[in-house]
């Protein structure tokens, strides 16, 4: 998303990049062909950009030495090594072990918003869509599995037994609800629960539902509202095209993977959120924060505001219950529910 090109978040997306590259560091060491493999790539990177120094400085001075280049070569065969002990959950360790070079690049790279492009593409699982067929096969189950298996697992919980006292609006706040949680895992390009309370933050930005327990009286006023936070808020600074990408991607969980399932997006949508919530609450309860790295820290710290919400264990706790209810309220329908009953989005 262009989010992460935006430079009024770009601490944000500093620390999620860090994320990523210990997630990728951490997969190396189990694998040592993805290690070697990864290791080379950044070799091809540092050789780029020694070239184009090499350059520049041949086209300032041609007398300058450039036997310079012996030492830049052993820092790239030394790389490796100096990660072998390395504790790779430790951005503050990891920063450590980078020369003076690399921590310049690194911040080089952030600050270009070239970063985003060595981001692994995340193909959300909302986008697969059963396509209609003429003819039916007779033995079609495992292509109607296919969309499930890629899918975040579903909240085990009953379906209500009376749903006569049910507010008719509920639909509306489940919108609002769905519209900010896709925004926000597109944030973190799918990867929401490595930064759990980060992503509860930015979520509770923008879905008013929860934060302040709104009613919505129709869709348009429930998904506008979730866009306009978006495109508002300082810290989120949404240009047009994240917009756009966010209510596509919630039409798309509202459409649902086929017909014969429509609500099926929407309660795995509200399902991976209460898992979301369920993990702030687990690391509240333990008084396990995310970690805090003194040094990597202070150069890339989060803007998120998070004074400006209160989160505590009593709140998500609510919050968990309040996304419960609308799962059992949507299991109380048919599969074939349109939560939008015909009304355009």
């Amino acid at each position: 998303m262009e989010c992460y090109k935006s430079t009024a978040h770009l601490d944000c997306s500093e620390m999620f990049y860090k994320q990523c590259i210990e997630e990728e560091l951490r997969a190396q060491q189990s694998d040592p062909k993805i290690r070697l493999k990864t290791l080379n790539i950044l070799q091809k990177m540092y050789d780029e950009e020694v070239e184009d120094d090499v350059l520049t400085d041949i086209l300032q001075d041609e007398n300058n030495d450039v036997m310079e280049l012996d030492s830049d070569d052993d820092n790239i065969q030394c790389l490796e090594k100096r990660l072998e002990n390395i504790n790779l959950d430790n951005a503050n360790e990891l920063w450590s072990a980078l020369t003076a070079y690399e921590k310049q690049e690194f911040e080089t790279l952030i600050a270009s918003g070239e970063a985003s492009k060595l981001l692994p593409l995340w193909n959300p699982w909302w986008t697969f869509s059963v396509s209609k067929k003429l003819i039916e096969e007779i033995d079609n189950t495992n292509n109607d599995q296919d969309y499930k298996n890629n899918c975040p697992q579903i909240l085990n919980c009953s379906a209500l037994k009376s749903i006569s006292k049910v507010s008719p609006l509920i639909r509306f706040n489940i919108i609002n609800t769905i519209y900010a949680y896709a925004f926000s895992v597109l944030y973190f390009n799918g990867e929401h629960h490595s930064s759990s309370f980060d992503a509860v933050y930015i979520f509770l930005q923008i879905c008013d539902t929860l934060r302040v327990n709104r009613i919505f009286k129709d869709c348009s006023s429930a998904i506008e509202h979730v866009l306009l936070e978006i495109a508002n808020n300082k810290i989120l600074s949404g240009d047009q095209e994240t917009i756009l990408e966010t209510k596509k991607a919630g039409d798309l969980i509202l459409n649902g993977p086929e017909e014969k399932n429509k609500s099926f997006y929407v309660i795995t949508a509200l399902s991976d959120l209460h898992q979301l919530l369920y993990k702030v609450k687990t690391k509240i309860s333990k008084k396990q924060p995310e970690p805090i790295d003194h040094e990597f820290n202070s150069k890339f710290q989060s803007s998120t505001d998070m004074k400006s919400i209160k989160i505590s264990k009593t709140n998500i706790s609510l919050f968990m219950k309040k996304i419960e209810f609308y799962i059992t309220w949507l299991k109380s329908q048919s599969e074939t529910y349109d939560i939008t009953e015909g009304d355009k989005i």
